[in-house]
């Protein structure tokens, strides 16, 4: 009586030779979009519009946001949560939070970028994702928000 690993394990990496070949690049889906490090290029080329700061504006993780492969998910797809969720933990956990406290023991929102960076970012120490080239964090006393803006030359 032959041991059953014997027959286990040419099943199994037949079965994963399988699995890799099904999840792998299909020329006809991925026709006409860039890789991961295409995208990367274009996007450092490319400068970013001003936006409000959210999940994804961060440099950090944004090589594996730019590869949306089936494949690619299997194996980044973790790390792409990690980063997403730091990013969500400081936009819409700690910058809300901190401004709420502000406003109540002030009485009032900041009135300046400055203002805004020293008593509520720094003062929390809060550490704002890093942004890419060429970017900066500004905030927005009107709509008391804080927005990635092109730096002005």
């Amino acid at each position: 009586m032959k041991n059953y690993q014997t027959y286990v394990q040419p099943v199994v990496f037949s079965v994963s030779i399988i699995f890799l070949t099904c999840t792998g690049c299909d020329d006809a889906s991925q026709a006409g979009k860039p890789t991961a490090t295409e995208a990367l290029d274009q996007s450092a080329q490319a400068p970013m519009e001003a936006q409000k700061a959210r999940v994804g504006v961060g440099v950090q993780g944004s090589r594996i946001r730019a590869d949306d492969s089936m494949a690619s998910d299997l194996v980044t797809g973790p790390a792409k949560v990690l980063f997403n969720t730091k990013e969500k933990v400081v936009f819409e956990i700690q910058l809300p939070q901190a401004l709420q406290l502000f406003k109540a023991l002030e009485g009032r929102s900041p009135t300046s970028h400055d203002e805004y960076m020293t008593t509520i970012v720094r003062a929390n120490r809060i550490a704002l994702p890093k942004l890419p080239e060429g970017m900066q964090y500004v905030y927005h006393v009107d709509e008391e928000e804080l927005w990635v803006e092109p730096i002005a030359q």
